[in-house]
């Protein structure tokens, strides 16, 4: 079995095995949290008269296809406004024609769909890629409008500051400063220089700390049995009592914190370090564990009884359907569906892992997630063999995902994940609407272009009649 097999089981595992993922619907208040899952509803407009309010004329008004808000307060509408950076309003076309003016660009969709820009709470593209610029460009013709860097060492916090402080940094960053390297080494608590939730420059934020707990770019994933044959599983990297101390001090700071942990044994300590921290309290700070690769059924549940957020990952293993999984792995192994319905009351969100994993695609982890089918390196779809497809999603599920839920996972659900107005204006232009085509056709869905902050950061060619700024 060659190494790529292990990368995409467990993501960023590298190993060398031995066998060789007002009451008029325009007003720009922002709907309450909620803790839903699933997309929201087609909304139907019948109403086919409607008080003309007075309104600034917005700078940009999309119209003539779907609206895909990704707010269950307004479903899928017909138009949307953009002044600046904020949006202003959705709803029907006869809603929204009030905010065209002389001035106001209006983009007919021609069928075409808008929907927020995907959100990776959980990435190394910027700061892993072998240029900068080329990751971030890379990104943008995804469709990715914010993202966390999930492992940040000193140099890489310099790299992005500099970016942010000369504009060049374009998509909305959050930072996890590394407490830890990826083989488990402490640092010292360095990132206490670097207060959490400071801005050190534009579009980046200091938003919390990365604790490695087990395998993955180096040593051994923390399991209580292998998951292929030949592969020889570790132990966790920490004991439960120094997560906790660490995670006790990042907590008084104000740091959001993300550990890494891929095997049950990892997950467990994870878990069980965040009972002893949080007390039995809510989880204001939305501690999260990432990857969650291989959990045990018993740990699955817990995270909603911890109030903790699980980011898991997209793809799998169905390019190596082969390869000697062990049954410990058919049972628990990269199954994000298990974790969705153990978990129906919190946010579960997917994660890129980029540049580690591959490809770098929103939409083609859409359809992963839901059918388990993975993609070969000369991008061929390798499908899911049964034992596997049975550990999916539901498109429903998938597309908050990648968007709401991944907001939520890095704390900027209240500005960007869905196209609620108030919110900024960060979105994407598609070909077709995930949530309605036919999910074999999902893979062909292709972005048109990606605007942050009203501002058309991607267009692809040919496509400028869709792409505008506000």
């Amino acid at each position: 079995m060659n190494a790529r097999i292990v990368f995409v089981l467990v993501g960023l595992v590298a190993v060398t095995v031995a066998c060789t993922g007002s009451s008029d619907p325009t007003t720009t208040t922002v709907p309450a949290t909620t803790t839903s899952t699933t997309a929201p509803p087609v909304r139907t407009t019948t109403t086919t008269t409607v008080a003309v309010p007075t309104v600034a004329p917005a700078g940009v008004v999309f119209t003539g296809g779907d609206v895909v808000t990704m707010d269950p307060e307004f479903g899928i509408v017909q138009a949307m406004a953009i002044s600046g950076d904020r949006i202003v309003a959705v709803g029907s076309q006869a809603e929204i024609e009030p905010y065209i003016g002389d001035e106001t660009i209006v983009i007919d969709l021609e069928g075409r769909a808008v929907g927020p820009g995907f959100v990776d709470p959980h990435t190394h593209i910027l700061t892993d890629w072998s240029d900068f610029a080329e990751g971030q460009r890379v990104a943008l013709r995804h469709g990715i409008t914010s993202l966390g860097d999930a492992s940040v060492e000193p140099d890489a916090y310099d790299q992005l500051v500099t970016a942010a402080q000369s504009d060049e940094l374009r998509i909305r960053t959050s930072m996890y400063l590394g407490k830890t390297d990826p083989c488990g080494v402490p640092s010292d608590d360095w990132y206490l220089a670097h207060p959490a939730g400071s801005e050190p420059g534009n579009r980046l934020r200091v938003q919390g700390i990365k604790i490695f707990d087990d395998g993955g770019v180096c040593g051994q994933v923390a399991g209580s049995e292998t998951f292929v044959d030949g592969y020889e599983v570790g132990a966790p990297y920490h004991s439960v009592e120094t997560l906790v101390e660490w995670i006790n001090t990042a907590d008084a700071a104000g740091y959001q914190v993300v550990v890494h942990a891929q095997g049950d044994l990892a997950i467990r300590g994870a878990q069980d370090a965040y009972e002893q921290v949080l007390g039995g309290n809510d989880n204001p700070l939305r501690h999260r564990i990432d990857h969650n690769s291989i959990p045990t059924p018993d740990l699955l549940p817990r995270f909603t009884e911890l109030n903790l957020v699980p980011v898991v990952f997209a793809l799998g293993s169905s390019c190596s359907p082969d390869a000697p999984w062990t049954e410990f792995y058919r049972r628990n192994g990269d199954r994000p569906g298990d974790m969705v319905r153990a978990n129906p009351d919190i946010r579960v969100a997917w994660h890129g892992d980029d540049p580690w994993v591959s490809p770098v695609s929103p939409i083609l982890d859409m359809y992963s997630l839901v059918t388990r089918a993975d993609f070969a390196e000369d991008g061929s779809i390798c499908p899911a063999p049964d034992w596997f497809a049975t550990g999916g999603v539901t498109i429903e599920q998938a597309y908050p995902m990648v968007t709401l839920n991944g907001a939520y996972a890095l704390g900027r659900d209240d500005e960007v994940g869905s196209l609620t107005p108030g919110k900024h204006a960060d979105l994407v232009v598609m070909t077709d609407n995930p949530l309605t085509v036919p999910i074999d056709e999902l893979p062909s869905v292709a972005v048109v272009s990606t605007m942050i902050g009203g501002r058309t950061e991607y267009c692809a060619d040919g496509a400028e009649r869709w792409c505008a700024e506000a």
